[in-house]
Formats: structure tokens, sequence, C-alpha cells
């Protein structure tokens, strides 16, 4: 009986130790993922999504927010930006905002912009993995 009590009442503990350690590699994820992105100006109204994040990759934020997500799972969101500009960020399953002009990553009650609908692909003229079309409007 006492054991399972202590299993009972240790559960939730190792369910945190477990969230905790997911957050962590997600935020290490993030950061070389930022150290490795060059932020290049939309042209198109095309999404680049890279499977590799590890080594140089470019693109504007709903690039570096598609790419992230593959990653780290987690949606990605429309919000404006500080300087009203549209932007792209990934909200995580655990609640945290990924945006690539933040140093870190916040939680959702206190990321300063508010996420105002989750992307998908329809939004997009062209979707490309890693360089080879997935979806064309055309």
């Amino acid at each position: 009986m006492r054991l399972v009590v202590f299993i009972i009442l240790t559960l939730p503990f190792f369910s945190v130790q477990a969230g905790l350690e997911e957050l962590k590699q997600s935020i290490s994820i993030f950061h070389e993922a930022r150290d490795n992105f060059e932020y290049v100006t939309d042209q198109d109204n095309e999404v680049r999504i890279y499977t590799d994040i590890e080594s140089g990759f470019s693109g504007d934020c709903e690039d570096f927010a598609y790419s992230l997500a593959m990653k780290i799972g987690g949606t990605v969101w429309f919000t404006f930006n500080e300087k009203k500009q549209a932007h792209a960020v990934v909200l995580s399953e655990s609640g945290f905002v990924f945006d690539n002009e933040k140093e870190w990553p916040m939680r959702h009650d206190v990321y300063p912009n508010k996420l105002l609908f989750k992307l998908r692909f329809s939004h997009f003229d062209t979707v490309l993995l890693d360089g080879e079309l997935i979806k064309s409007q055309s």
C-alpha cells in the first residue's frame, strides 16, 4: 500500500521533470536554429521548410517557424511584431512561444504579441520541403 501511495505522489514530479527536459531540448534546438538562420525577405509568398536547421538555412519568419516546428513540435501562428509587421512564431505544446526575433522563448501568457490565427499551407502560394515542391497554387 505504501508503494502505491509513493508512486501516486511521485508521478507528477516525474511528469514535470520530463516536461522540463523536453523544454530544455527545445530551447537548445531553438538557439542552434537562430545561430544558423539568415533572414531573407519573402518575395513570392512561398514557405520553405528545412529539415536540417543544424547548419545554415535562410528565409523569412514563416520559413524559420515551420522549420523549427518540424524539430520541436507545435503550431505556427500569425501575429504582428512590435514594429506592427506581419510575423510568424511557433507555439509549442508546452505553451511556450518561440520567436526568431527574441533571444529566448516565452510563456504564451507573457508573450507581448497576440497570436491571431494558426498559419496553414493554404496561406502560401508555394510550399517547398528542402527545395522540393510539395504544394503549389498554380
